[in-house]
């Protein structure tokens, strides 16, 4: 997993915790948005690696093509282990372990979209620590899954987004 987004969860971290007798709101903020973006780089980092092994320059560019809303849409499905069909026929279960992962992906998500833009909405210390353990939590049952057929099934969906889906 990338430096980056072990370094963006460290962040969260701090963010979250500082500020020890009145949390800042734009530390709050930052801490969520950090949280969210540890875990996108985590997967898009490692899908990268996955699909492109053999070139970092190639890497780095495909890493930057992965597109937050279609990860989004991809996450939900496999969240939910509601695969379409295509993905279906190569994966029958989604594994509890992955299915954190793509959830808490589909959560932070929407934290973060709330964090940067409803600035009508005060965030506690409390709910951007429980957002950081779960971009913690993902970072460590993403480490701990193999590299199989359901993780590739995963980073080509990640990947390729609505291709797969059929749409």
């Amino acid at each position: 997993m990338s430096r980056l987004s072990e370094a963006l969860i460290q962040q969260a971290r701090e963010l979250a915790e500082s500020d020890l007798r009145r949390p800042k709101q734009v530390n709050l903020r930052r801490a969520i948005s950090a949280a969210y973006y540890g875990v996108f780089h985590m997967l898009s980092g490692d899908v990268a690696w996955r699909l492109a092994p053999a070139h970092p320059g190639l890497r780095e560019l495909y890493a930057r093509s992965f597109e937050h809303g279609e990860m989004k849409t991809q996450c939900a499905a496999f969240a939910k282990d509601q695969l379409p069909p295509r993905l279906r026929a190569l994966l029958p279960a989604v594994s509890a372990e992955l299915r954190t992962v793509a959830t808490a992906f589909v959560e932070l998500q929407a934290a973060r979209h709330e964090a940067d833009y409803n600035l009508q909405k005060r965030f506690t210390r409390r709910e951007a620590i429980a957002l950081v353990e779960r971009a913690e939590e993902a970072y460590e049952e993403w480490g701990a899954l193999p590299w199989n057929r359901e993780t590739d099934t995963f980073a080509v969906a990640l990947a390729a987004g609505k291709k797969v889906r059929g749409d």
